[in-house]
């Protein structure tokens, strides 16, 4: 269906999965660009639900070609935007992830104020993320709050990664422990 961003969503998860960063990049901006140019006629059907990761991939595909700088301004953005008619919880996990990855703990802990409601899924991740925010001070009350948590609910989302040591910035899988395995983390 032409109208249906989900569809662009699901071909630049496959070009992020094939390395091809500039490709992902160039769909999301076209992609982008048809949401500018619909005007009261919006572009896709789904814009409201889909548009946000949209931004996520983009900013994936920044990552992917090194230009972390870029990727934070987009997912910034990404967080900005509502989610399901509220506040969006997904592009704000993703964004704490990145900057915990970047060892920037406070702007971590920051993109995770404000999470209200989510899933058992995003509790997980939420707790995930501000655990690996806090490695660095593992004295501090939130991050054993945070492993309690993750230990207490491992079954809610066995794919959820605990964090054992820093990450680069581009690489999400290495330094991550699974809660049920060994399967990467995918956002």
């Amino acid at each position: 269906n032409p109208r249906n961003l989900q569809i662009v969503i699901e071909l630049t998860y496959l070009l992020l999965d094939g390395g091809r960063y500039q490709d992902v990049i160039d769909t999301c901006d076209a992609a982008l660009a048809r949401v500018a140019a619909g005007g009261d006629e919006p572009a896709f059907d789904d814009v409201d639900q889909a548009l946000p990761w949209i931004h996520d991939n983009r900013a994936r595909g920044l990552l992917g070609l090194g230009r972390i700088d870029e990727a934070v301004a987009v997912l910034e953005a990404a967080r900005r935007m509502e989610e399901d008619g509220g506040a969006n919880v997904s592009q704000a996990l993703n964004l704490a992830s990145l900057y915990a990855t970047l060892g920037r703990t406070e702007d971590a802990i920051v993109s995770l104020e404000g999470i209200e409601l989510a899933s058992q899924y995003g509790w997980m991740e939420y707790h995930s993320s501000r655990l690996y925010a806090l490695l660095a001070t593992p004295d501090d009350p939130r991050a054993r709050e945070s492993l309690a948590y993750l230990r207490e609910h491992r079954q809610d989302s066995r794919s959820t990664q605990i964090p054992i040591g820093r990450m680069s910035p581009v690489s999400s899988a290495s330094g991550m422990k699974s809660l049920g395995g060994t399967k990467p983390r995918s956002g």
